[in-house]
């Protein structure tokens, strides 16, 4: 199916998606969700990822300031997965540095292109391509790319199943199906 809910909906659903997709491959899956307290909540199955997203809300906080210190320990011990909306230039630049390139551990980020679901996802890409909303999507691409991660952008109407499976294709294989 694909995904024209609010944005926030399709970011819980990649979020559950992702950590039951770690859960199934036998991963140790920890969440960072709760920019008013930020702590790492360790989940053991499925059903505990589905209970805690079901609860989970939109942050009011403007930024992932909270998170500095936080992050940069994990990304060098662990696969580092981000489900992103819009970014301010502090959170680039600190998502940016927490994963340098030429670091041992992998670095994801699911950019969900938010200013798409304004519009919808009946628009032609190429037709939105020029458009000044767009310009903050593809520069945080740019940026985290640059800094080593593999970074997907997904639009409104992309399915989450096939945005996660696209994100975790390796590179060469993904630049070999375009």
């Amino acid at each position: 199916p694909r995904s024209t809910l609010f944005p926030y909906t399709t970011l819980f659903r990649s979020a559950a998606t992702i950590a039951t997709h770690g859960l199934v491959g036998g991963r140790d899956v920890r969440l960072l969700d709760d920019l008013a307290a930020p702590q790492w909540l360790t989940l053991l199955t499925g059903a505990q990822v589905a209970d805690h997203l079901a609860v989970a809300h939109a942050s009011s906080k403007p930024n992932l300031s909270p998170l500095d210190g936080m992050l940069a320990p994990v990304a060098r011990q662990s696969t580092l997965i981000a489900v992103l909306g819009h970014l301010d230039a502090h959170s680039l630049r600190m998502l940016a540095g927490v994963h340098p390139r030429g670091t041992g551990s992998s670095a994801y980020a699911l950019l969900l292109d938010t200013p798409t679901w304004a519009i919808g996802p009946d628009v032609d890409p190429m037709h939105t391509s020029h458009d000044p909303a767009a310009a903050p999507i593809a520069n945080t691409a740019h940026v985290l790319r640059a800094a080593g991660w593999q970074v997907l952008v997904s639009r409104c109407g992309d399915g989450v199943g096939s945005a996660v499976q696209s994100l975790f294709t390796p590179r060469s294989l993904a630049s070999s199906r375009r």
